[in-house]
């Protein structure tokens, strides 16, 4: 827990002294390199952010308090809003379509033959091929 506040109060100080960045933020991206940079340990925080996230809905309920107090403008507001949420949905699901589509392998209709599977009945296998080490290891397994 030690380590978490410290990257929180240090994100703090930073933004204090004007970081035009949360203070949050700031510790979050810190305690981010210092993980990938071999600083920070996992070890060392790990039962502490498994306790977190077993109570994340807790950490929400601010926001919730929050809404209702600018409830009047949320109802003046509400078109815009959810034109908001609309839009980002939808960049959100074609982002990852195309995400999807290209870490698959997307081909073009031109490209498939007509008695080609869809990719929904297509095995496992052929989606996802496994590198041949992977299919060594099973050979030698059923042996």
């Amino acid at each position: 827990m030690g380590v978490l506040l410290g990257f929180y109060f240090l994100g703090m100080m930073l933004q204090y002294w004007g970081v035009p960045l949360p203070g949050n933020v700031i510790g979050l991206i810190l305690f981010t390199a210092c993980l990938f940079l071999g600083v920070v340990r996992m070890e060392w925080v790990e039962r502490t952010a498994q306790i977190m996230l077993r109570h994340m809905l807790l950490f929400f309920a601010p926001v919730i308090v929050g809404a209702l107090a600018v409830r009047e403008q949320l109802g003046v507001e509400w078109f815009s809003i959810a034109v908001g949420l609309v839009g980002s949905f939808l960049v959100v699901l074609l982002v990852t379509g195309w995400t999807a589509a290209t870490l698959i392998g997307h081909t073009t209709p031109e490209e498939t033959s007509s008695d080609a599977a869809p990719l929904s009945h297509r095995p496992s296998s052929q989606l996802f091929p496994r590198g041949r080490d992977d299919r060594e290891k099973r050979n030698r397994g059923a042996s």
